[in-house]
């Protein structure tokens, strides 16, 4: 036995087409163009400043660590300062990064150096070695600190914590 279906016939009243949307003509200055530009040697500075810092709060060298490492021509042209390694340039550089990144509208703080301090380095399976996060993680970490100041999530610590009872 065969089924026949019977279709209702409705009939829909045809939705207004929508507006055309006029988009404003953008205008920047040439210090907007800069600032917007992103650098791939930003990334790279925020790396070798961590290095220097890293090496420096070990005893060693940083003036070694900094000649020997592998870096960018460009990066090695950015000009740091006196001291390249303080929280407050290194905060300054990833203010840099993030503008270029995000716009105007958003701010670095310290807690996102603090961050990118806390997971840049490891315990190599050498004994008294230290290991460096590469070029790609490092970016990585940069894009989860934008993600951060977007988002406006705070950072979060783990730990073992004590049992009651």
């Amino acid at each position: 036995m065969a089924r026949t279906s019977k279709k209702k016939e409705t009939t829909a009243a045809a939705a207004p087409a929508p507006a055309p949307v006029q988009e404003a003509p953008e205008q920047t200055t040439p210090l907007q163009e800069q600032e917007a530009h992103l650098d791939p040697g930003q990334f790279q500075d925020m790396d070798d400043d961590n290095l220097r810092g890293l090496a420096r709060d070990l005893g060693l060298d940083p003036q070694k660590v900094n000649d020997s490492y592998a870096m960018s021509e460009i990066a090695r042209q950015f000009e740091m300062g006196k001291n390249p390694t303080s929280k407050t340039n290194m905060l300054r550089t990833l203010q840099m990064v993030v503008t270029a990144m995000l716009g105007e509208g958003y701010k670095a703080t310290s807690h996102d150096v603090n961050f990118l301090l806390s997971v840049y380095s490891r315990k190599n399976r050498k004994a008294l070695v230290v290991s460096c996060a590469n070029h790609r993680n490092f970016r990585a970490y940069i894009a989860e600190v934008c993600h951060r100041i977007v988002t406006g999530k705070e950072y979060e610590l783990e730990y073992k914590t004590k049992r009651e009872g």
